[in-house]
């Protein structure tokens, strides 16, 4: 499951 990888890729562009 890519969940986790997906959640963190979204966080880190949000936190730019």
């Amino acid at each position: 499951l890519a969940s986790t990888k997906q959640y963190e890729t979204i966080q880190q562009q949000i936190r730019q």
